[in-house]
């Protein structure tokens, strides 16, 4: 891997974490509005 290359996935892998932090509080919301309904 060059310098450059870990330059960029740096920003990436931040990126994909936010993706998934975002992803998990959705389900979450999703789940509490599931039960909700019920």
């Amino acid at each position: 891997m060059s310098h450059t290359t870990h330059l960029t996935m740096k920003p990436f892998k931040a990126l994909q974490d936010k993706d998934f932090s975002d992803f998990l509080g959705f389900q979450k919301r999703v789940q509490k509005n599931s039960i909700f309904l019920e």
